[in-house]
């Protein structure tokens, strides 16, 4: 029987409004279009490689991973084929199933010098080597090559963070979402490292119930796993304390740092 010219719209229309959702970095929406796409045509290059870039885009590595993957089983073309590799890499890297994320990064980096994402993700790697030099060096680089201002200055404040200078991250932090007063995680990185000062007015300042009850509880559980018990518990109280609502999140939280502690 012949398709109709409206089942055959129905087939592609998750498509099309996967890329229009993807351009306007509508990430979430993207990724749920290419979902329902893939679930129709499961073998088409152009549908993977939308799976893959908006599993990146939003965390779902995991899926961006498996994309990846499937897609080297394809005749693709030289750029499809570098596309293909570097993010294969860099969903590796996040899921931490790569062996050696250096060494993958800058082989990544061989054939896509100007792919700010492998930058940054190289940069994070030396952060958690404690190579605030390399990992500055990487940032700049991220930069050069096409990341935000506000980006690479939210990328500076994480690395200061990872080295407890919590004043010097919350003046990037400041630069960052002064940059980019639409990206509501700047703000809140801000926020967090005036937590980890100890300056909770500053912190907590005009912030919403309860968004105040997140950033407390998101602080009190880094607090915990750095292992500043005492620390950990001033957040998580005081988190319970703020929140609108019964807060699962910072109870459970508590919960675990009474065991760790008994």
């Amino acid at each position: 029987m012949a398709r109709t010219s409206n089942s055959a719209f129905d087939e592609i229309a998750p498509l099309m409004d996967a890329r229009i959702a993807f351009e306007n970095g509508q990430y979430e929406k993207s990724y749920q279009n290419y979902s329902a796409a893939f679930l129709r045509d499961p073998d088409n290059i152009d549908i993977l490689f939308g799976l893959a870039r908006s599993g990146l885009k939003i965390g779902k590595n995991d899926i961006a991973d498996k994309a990846y993957n499937k897609l080297a089983s394809y005749n693709l073309t030289a750029e499809q084929s570098f596309e293909q590799f570097t993010g294969l890499v860099l969903a590796e890297v996040a899921l931490g199933t790569s062996e050696n994320p250096e060494a993958r990064l800058k082989q990544a980096l061989e054939i896509a010098p100007k792919d700010y994402r492998l930058w940054n993700a190289l940069g994070q790697e030396y952060d958690g080597q404690v190579r605030w030099e390399e990992s500055r060096a990487a940032y700049k680089k991220s930069r050069e090559t096409g990341f935000s201002e506000a980006g690479f200055r939210n990328n500076l404040g994480m690395s200061h963070m990872a080295q407890k200078n919590y004043e010097y991250a919350a003046t990037y932090f400041n630069e960052a979402a002064r940059l980019a007063p639409q990206q509501a995680q700047f703000e809140n990185n801000r926020r967090f490292a005036l937590l980890m000062m100890g300056n909770y007015q500053a912190a907590l300042e005009n912030a919403a119930d309860n968004d105040a009850a997140n950033i407390l509880g998101d602080a009190g559980y880094i607090a915990m796993q750095r292992e500043d018990y005492s620390l950990a518990r001033i957040l998580l109280e005081k988190a319970i304390e703020v929140s609108p609502r019964y807060n699962q999140r910072a109870v459970l939280h508590l919960e675990q740092l009474e065991s760790r502690q008994n």
